[in-house]
């Protein structure tokens, strides 16, 4: 009686380790498919930012030219570019 009443706790806490390492496997794709999505974000934000930066510099060449084409520092970003 005993021995059978082992083996049903056993195969008891087999079925149970089976199911939560399969859920653990679902778990598992899910978070590395929200860490891809996330790099994919992070990739198009660094993209946009480095169009901008290009941006801010045309118009600082184009917008910011003084007397004699010399920089005057139009704006808060023209000026950190300017060397000092």
């Amino acid at each position: 009686m005993q021995v059978a009443r082992v083996d049903t706790e056993i195969l008891a806490a087999v079925r149970a380790q089976s199911s939560s390492g399969g859920r653990a496997r679902q778990d598992l794709g899910a978070a590395k498919a929200t860490i891809e999505g996330l790099f994919s974000k992070i990739r198009d934000i660094q993209r946009k930012a480095e169009q901008s930066e290009l941006m801010v510099q045309e118009i600082c060449r184009w917008g910011g030219a003084g007397p004699g084409g010399r920089h005057t520092g139009c704006c808060s970003s023209c000026r950190l570019l300017q060397p000092t």
